[in-house]
């Protein structure tokens, strides 16, 4: 079996304010799949890396599900060439094409595809009513009015969001689990349910966040959570069972942006503003430290 590769490479690209960016390039290459990522190299690094580890995951897991494909007969024995951009870098777009050697898919989106939206466009292509997709959200055309490029801009939305809904998975859609990163004691895990965290091989209960890695203090960790209200969890975790959780919807704390500092006695949490919270490994308790 080949090894995935894992090259980086820093190009020059343009991100649509006319701006010059660069982009931070991935390839990932499996047996049935070859994936290439761009992402913002003015992101924050650490995200960068971590997003391309759970995307060299992510292949690892297509490859398996195309492999049973083109055994079932379902696909055909050619290879995908999926492109994912950083939406500053790219029109946002979605292509959906095929040729005789490849299943091709350019993906730029608001934010990064999930494995959910991956899998649905893998899906895709076995259809036997299969159609190419073609839209792009570029900029307003020459001779089209402000509210001519609006409709169409809104359209292109439009026919996204039904082609994800349309083929919206109904069962779940098993494989093995693949380790994302490994460190400590503590494996992040990409699973058919989400996002796991490890410790020795065991599952923990809550799903997993790749935005910030888990601290240790002593003989516990600290992993943290958030959702799509911008709620964020930070569980503490000891002998493999939760003995503690903060659960908080403070606009000054953000996964996005979390900074976390580790002594001998306590965990301060918060971000470049300063420290919101620190933890008590001796009391097992959070204390507010701020309050914006």
């Amino acid at each position: 079996m080949k090894k995935i590769t894992l090259t980086l490479l820093i190009i020059f690209a343009f991100c649509t304010t006319a701006k010059a960016s660069h982009c931070a390039e991935w390839t990932f290459q499996k047996e049935h799949i070859n994936l290439f990522l761009c992402q913002n190299a003015s992101t924050i690094n650490g995200r960068n890396r971590e997003r391309a580890l759970l995307f060299r995951a992510k292949t690892v897991a297509l490859n398996e599900l195309i492999k049973n494909k083109i055994e079932n007969g379902q696909l055909e024995n050619k290879r995908f060439e999926i492109q994912i951009w950083c939406s500053m870098l790219s029109p946002r777009r979605l292509e959906l094409t095929q040729g005789r050697n490849g299943y091709f898919a350019t993906i730029s989106f608001e934010e990064f595809p999930s494995m959910e939206k991956l899998i649905i466009i893998v899906n895709s292509f076995a259809n036997p009513d299969w159609q190419p997709l073609i839209s792009f959200f570029n900029h307003r055309r020459h001779g089209e009015t402000e509210e001519e490029s609006y409709r169409r801009w809104n359209a292109d939305i439009r026919r996204i969001d039904n082609f994800f809904a349309q083929n919206a998975i109904t069962e779940p859609v098993e494989f093995s689990p693949v380790t994302v990163w490994e460190h400590d004691g503590i494996a992040l895990e990409l699973t058919s349910d989400g996002l796991r965290y490890a410790i020795d091989g065991e599952r923990l209960s809550f799903l997993a966040d790749i935005w910030h890695s888990p601290v240790r203090i002593g003989n516990r960790f600290l992993f943290f959570q958030q959702d799509w209200r911008y709620t964020v969890r930070i569980h503490v975790v000891e002998n493999r069972e939760v003995i503690q959780v903060l659960e908080t919807s403070t606009e000054p704390l953000t996964v996005d942006e979390l900074e976390v500092e580790v002594g001998s006695k306590w965990v301060n949490i918060g971000s470049w503003r300063g420290w919101v919270y620190s933890y008590s490994y001796e009391e097992n308790r959070f204390f507010r430290v701020r309050g914006d």
